[in-house]
């Protein structure tokens, strides 16, 4: 889900205390230039996609279809 790759890119080099999942507009209230980390980030394929399941199980039948109905297939 865009939403839950969008959540793991901004915790990659800012956190918030301990809260894992937030909403863009909860980011933006909560962001503060202290709290970007200066080490390197590391990608977890695991993380994103434990992240993705918890957008997909709050997400309606509807708009996951839509989002599945959008999804380009690979050429034959």
């Amino acid at each position: 889900m865009p939403e839950a790759v969008c959540n793991y890119l901004l915790r990659l080099g800012w956190s918030h205390g301990d809260l894992e999942i937030l909403d863009r507009e909860e980011a933006i209230r909560l962001f503060d230039i202290v709290d970007v980390n200066r080490g390197a980030s590391r990608m977890d394929y695991a993380k994103l996609t434990n992240l993705n399941g918890i957008y997909i199980r709050e997400t309606g039948d509807d708009r996951l279809t839509n989002e599945v109905l959008q999804t380009p297939r690979p050429p034959h």
